[in-house]
């Protein structure tokens, strides 16, 4: 998937989802970041392979840990989602699941009785 960088309209639709700041030096080029991330995101690329025009890479993951962990992204692909066309989905997913030590095998799915 390629780079695209959020458009005017689609900005002002999920920036206040944005968590407020609680300390330090005021906060700016929110949507800078949110680009940069984005870029992360769709490309594969690491964090510290973000080209200079972004911010930096430090700022850009800070960011990132800390909106995850307010659901930032979550409320703004809902958010966005609205405009879908019916039937149309799109996930927002990098769940990992750490393997048991040793384990060489797929679990098994469970049958329900009338399969057994």
């Amino acid at each position: 998937m390629a780079f695209q960088p959020l458009s005017d309209a689609q900005w002002e639709r999920i920036s206040f989802f944005i968590p407020e700041q609680e300390m330090g030096r005021p906060r700016s080029r929110d949507r800078e970041i949110l680009d940069a991330i984005l870029y992360v995101l769709s490309t594969g690329s690491r964090w510290g392979e973000l080209p200079s025009c972004f911010p930096p890479k430090s700022t850009v993951h800070d960011r990132f840990q800390e909106w995850a962990k307010a659901r930032f992204f979550e409320k703004a692909l809902r958010e966005l989602s609205k405009d879908l066309p019916p039937g149309e989905v799109y996930h927002l997913d990098s769940s990992l699941k750490a393997a048991k030590k040793g384990e060489t095998r797929l679990a098994e799915p469970a049958l329900s009785k009338a399969a057994r």
